[in-house]
């Protein structure tokens, strides 16, 4: 699995992501938020990503970028 590009570098193809990983993320020409993970097993409806990810942006990472 992989091919040689080079002396030292090494190509990887992988077929799937790690199973059970999320992240959430902004950016803007201000700069960025913070990366939140979302816990393994975590149920993500709308209900949990405006209270516990949009509103986090809003408070925290809003007036960082925007003051």
């Amino acid at each position: 699995m992989g091919e040689n590009v080079g002396d030292k570098l090494k190509f990887v193809k992988r077929d799937a992501f790690a199973r059970g990983f999320m992240a959430c993320a902004a950016l803007s020409s201000r700069g960025k938020s913070v990366i939140r993970i979302i816990p393994k097993g975590t149920k993500v409806n709308s209900e949990y990503y405006i209270n516990k990810v949009l509103k986090q942006c809003i408070r925290k990472d809003v007036p960082r970028l925007f003051p």
